[in-house]
């Protein structure tokens, strides 16, 4: 996984670049810069509206004990968009709006889910397994006991002068 993030941290900025520079030839530089900042302030106008939207839907279940699972993945997307949107760049904004489609999200979501859950069944595996097979079993031992008390003989001796 952090190897993925280096690489999307290198390869992001180098795509974006060769798009700016591709796009140069059909563009003026004041057009390309305004297309970006409004970009930016579209997706942070639409992340504001549906940002508080989830927010309420979520207060609105957890009043009535319900787990707001959907808007916690909501919320979660709609942060990765709104960095993506605030990043300059077309590819960034693309990606960015896509999150706001919902047969998209439900792509991502699918994709986070299962990476979740087989993170999830791998570190319980790690854990209950110290041994690396399958199959290992542990002893338990039952047994009762009874406390002793028995006199220290360093603290009842005393030195005579």
């Amino acid at each position: 996984m952090v190897r993925l993030i280096i690489y999307a941290l290198i390869l992001i900025p180098v795509i974006e670049i060769a798009v700016f520079i591709l796009l140069g030839d059909f563009f003026t530089f004041w057009q390309i810069i305004s297309i970006t900042l409004a970009t930016a302030f579209i997706g942070i106008t639409i992340i504001k509206k549906k940002g508080l939207q989830t927010l309420y839907r979520a207060q609105d279940q957890l009043k009535t004990n319900i787990l707001p699972i959907e808007e916690i993945y909501k919320g979660m997307f709609l942060i990765v968009s709104a960095a993506f949107l605030l990043t300059p760049g077309f590819i960034t904004d693309l990606f960015g709006f896509l999150l706001f489609v919902p047969s998209f999200r439900n792509i991502f979501k699918a994709i986070v889910t299962k990476s979740l859950v087989a993170n999830v069944n791998l570190d319980a595996y790690m854990k209950n397994n110290n041994s690396g097979s399958a199959t290992a079993h542990y002893t338990t031992i039952d047994g009762e006991f009874e406390e002793v008390n028995t006199p220290n003989p360093l603290k009842n001796n005393k030195k005579l002068k």
